[in-house]
């Protein structure tokens, strides 16, 4: 699960994600991402070189031009008749030093360039008539390449990690049996040594080299991403080596780890580092859609790295990561996870072997009644088990993240932490025998494959004293410890994934029921305990994620459809997921509402319990006039220079159009690139003389509507001042007085914004974010821009309502 100290957390939950539109236009907000590491908040203070690198060319001369305007003239008459008294030389040269300091330097310097991430190069002056050329095609002609070009670099990394940690784990095994000269306790002690060195080594490396997001599985933080809160440091190459170091030396230290979120992470990292090739893959680099539509395929590619199952990882990857899926986005997931496929079996001959061999077998027709019973059973009881695996899980984690925030600044009792469940795993796995002790598909393979499985030696004694209770009790036991070991090691802050812990977990859970079923029927052809070792593997799977498709997956790992398992498998996964999400959401949906990411929550990620509680009935019914903000970003014919300066000193990417200050009829949305670029030399030199007259002024707030509120004293400024009071040119042209054809203009604008009635529902606007991938919603009643909804906005609503409510129901 999820380890990031909590002050990393909450920077993704706050200011650091981009929201990305899907549905038209905001071109390039996704594709820079190595330019939007610096929060929406924060970005003037982190990145105003950068930013001031993205303007026009001339823009640095007309400041300097200002500043040079501004100096000569601040101690003449036009200065002391505009500010009402007059001021002296020094102090005015004080004053002019003090901005140039501040438009050099300062955190707040009132810059009207380009926000993080844009450039003048991605934003279009297409209006809203013409037609996304991405939403023609199913699968463009370069996407052949990229798509292709992703899966094999996602491929490769995940064998290179895959092919470190084994050999490790071999240099481990061979240090430790050459030091204790063949002194079987002396070897156990180093190699319990060594790999507490390795779990300690894996947590530094992560913490050092990390960028805050390299521990946990990385799954949830995917599935915002896929949700449209685009994050970089998610996606950096920096979070990418980080974690490939920390997951193989993880793996390495035989934690109960698995590698499925990370090698999904890993995919989706490689196919947002490909979208920046804009040289080689424009159309990709600049659509968001098109980026969210590799991604998803990156993810497919992840999952069959990690299993070689191409079919099963597409559809496992569409579970995992998807909230709602274009339908014709399946075959470009299945072309993605079959391309790297065939790197595989290149190199690894994925193609010849079975990645679980079994000859279980369990027939349809034997005896179709007590079989139903057997596996509906297993499956309802791996439901109830996964649900309070999940509940056990999530109470770990919120302590162990609770205590590496406490411990934030003091790293060596994490370490100490780590090295100690490290310790304490080895020692207990070496107790329990060889099941515990080879690697974790090993075991899986030899509860799947062998009639007779070795135990510990305190279970021996039992289990040939009572035959099969003794057995089955030993195989109850195990499985109780392998819970506890698994949610020990998850939750540490290192590189983990869940999929082969719960796997193994399962099939062990599956044996002991298999084993118990056949002494009380007896003696029967058509039973076979290894069966309901595949069987609840797949059915504890699916009761911990919540993905039924885990059933087509086992059938191609285990290499063969002929052993009659595929019914069972697929009636055991349906019975245990309605089972379990009657008790519990998934493991990555409460990790999801844990931490507050930014995704907004659906059907998916509540349990039943939740979507029948009251409180979600209350809140569906919330009109969106509560929880929209009247002050937003716009613009009118009439906007002088000086309100725009005011205005560019905001972060914001997109502005309403209004027709003026009294209707306020919305007439479109125009971009903040688009704005700029439209501005004439005149109109730049004004509005650098207006940054400079600001100075460290604050952003004025904005009163309904998104009228701009000034004192007296500063309208007069305006007015009096030469720069301050000129129109521009762009935006008077939809002054129906200047300009009676305001429809050649909309080229310029997006003139049919997603707009919404003040009384629409909570549960509506829910599922226009949702479905439609947008990051904001204007609200508007006949015409009239009443407020507006951004998606930031509308999880941070739904969070904190959530929480009242039901601390409401609670205290009641």
């Amino acid at each position: 699960m999820e380890g990031a100290p909590k002050q990393e957390i909450h920077r993704l939950t706050t200011s650091d994600v981009i929201f990305i539109d899907m549905l038209g236009g905001e071109h390039g907000a996704a594709s820079q991402s190595g330019s939007t590491a610096a929060s929406l908040s924060n970005a003037a203070r982190n990145v105003a070189a950068s930013v001031r690198r993205t303007a026009d060319s001339h823009a640095a001369t007309w400041i300097e031009q200002a500043k040079a305007e501004s100096g000569s003239t601040s101690s003449g008459s036009t200065k002391a008749s505009t500010r009402g008294h007059s001021r002296s030389a020094s102090a005015d040269d004080a004053r002019q030093q003090t901005h140039r300091t501040s438009l050099q330097a300062s955190s707040r310097s009132p810059t009207f360039f380009l926000p993080p991430g844009a450039t003048a190069a991605t934003s279009s002056a297409q209006g809203s008539q013409q037609r996304s050329p991405e939403d023609d095609d199913m699968m463009e002609a370069s996407a052949w390449i990229y798509l292709a070009l992703i899966s094999s670099l996602s491929f490769g990394i995940c064998i290179a990690v895959t092919w470190l940690a084994t050999r490790l784990n071999d240099l481990v095994l061979w240090a430790a049996s050459t030091a204790s000269a063949s002194n079987s306790n002396l070897e156990l002690v180093f190699l319990i040594v060594l790999r507490a060195v390795l779990a300690a080594t894996a947590f530094y490396s992560t913490r050092i080299l990390g960028d805050g997001f390299s521990t946990g599985s990385g799954l949830p933080e995917v599935k915002c991403v896929l949700g449209g809160a685009y994050q970089h440091r998610v996606l950096s190459v920096r979070t990418l080596l980080s974690k490939m170091l920390g997951l193989s030396l993880a793996l390495a230290s035989r934690l109960s780890v698995g590698r499925l979120g990370p090698f999904i992470h890993f995919s989706v990292i490689v196919a947002a580092q490909v979208s920046q090739l804009r040289a080689l893959f424009p159309r990709l680099a600049g659509s968001p859609k098109l980026q969210m539509q590799a991604f998803s395929a990156a993810a497919a590619a992840g999952v069959s790295a990690t299993t070689g199952s191409p079919l099963g990882g597409a559809l496992l990857s569409m579970e995992l990561t998807g909230l709602y899926f274009f339908v014709h986005w399946l075959p470009v997931a299945l072309y993605s996870a079959i391309a790297g496929y065939l790197l595989g079996a290149r190199f690894l001959r994925l193609d010849q072997l079975a990645y679980f061999h079994t000859e279980a077998r369990l027939g349809l027709r034997s005896n179709e009644v007590g079989t139903v019973f057997l596996v509906v059973a297993l499956g309802a009881i791996c439901g109830v088990a996964g649900a309070c695996g999940v509940k056990l899980a999530l109470l770990a984690s919120r302590k162990v993240r609770f205590l590496t925030a406490r411990w934030h600044l003091k790293p060596i009792r994490i370490a100490a932490l780590v090295v100690s469940v490290c310790v304490a795993h080895s020692v207990i796995s070496a107790g329990l025998g060889e099941l515990f002790e080879i690697s974790q598909r090993s075991a899986v393979i030899m509860l799947f494959e062998a009639k007779s499985l070795p135990l510990p030696r305190f279970c021996s004694s039992a289990a040939h004293s009572a035959s099969v209770v003794g057995l089955v009790g030993c195989l109850v036991g195990m499985t109780s410890i392998k819970v506890v070991l698994t949610v020990a090691s998850v939750v540490l802050p290192l590189p983990a994934g869940v999929f082969m812990p719960v796997f193994f977990t399962g099939a062990l859970l599956g044996r002991a029921y298999g084993e118990l079923a056949c002494h009380l029927v007896g003696p029967r052809s058509w039973l076979d305990p290894r069966a309901f070792a595949v069987i609840g593997s797949a059915a504890l799977t699916a009761g911990v994620l919540h993905t039924v498709s885990i059933a087509v997956v086992i059938l191609e790992l285990i290499g063969s459809t002929s052993h009659g398992l595929g019914p069972w498998l697929v009636l055991s996964c349906v019975v245990s997921y309605f089972v379990s999400k009657n008790l519990s959401a998934d493991l990555f949906s409460e990790l999801i509402k844990s931490r507050d990411l930014p995704l907004a929550l659906s059907i998916r990620e509540l349990s039943m319990p939740e979507l029948r509680a009251p409180w979600r009935s209350r809140l569906a019914i919330v009109p969106v006039n509560e929880f929209m903000q009247t002050q937003f970003p716009s613009v009118y014919p009439d906007t002088t220079a000086a309100e725009l300066a005011r205005l560019l000193r905001s972060h914001w990417t997109v502005c309403a159009v209004l027709s003026d200050r009294e209707s306020c009829f919305i007439l479109g949305t125009m971009r903040r690139t688009t704005l700029l670029r439209e501005l004439t030399a005149e109109e730049s030199r004004a509005l650098a003389m207006c940054a400079i007259e600001l100075g460290d002024t604050r952003v004025e707030p904005v009163v309904a509507y998104g009228a701009t509120v000034r004192s007296d004293q500063r309208e007069q400024d305006d007015r009096a001042s030469t720069y301050g009071g000129l129109r521009i040119e762009a935006l008077m042209q939809f002054d129906p007085n200047v300009n009676g054809n305001v429809a050649a203009t909309s080229a310029l604008i997006n003139a049919a914004p997603f707009g919404i009635h003040p009384m629409t529902p909570y549960w509506k606007v829910s599922r226009y974010f949702q479905m439609l991938g947008l990051p904001r919603i204007y609200i508007v009643a006949r015409g009239r821009c009443m407020g507006l909804v951004t998606k930031q906005q509308f999880l941070k609503f739904s969070s904190d309502a959530r929480k009242r409510y039901i601390s409401e129901g609670t205290a009641q």
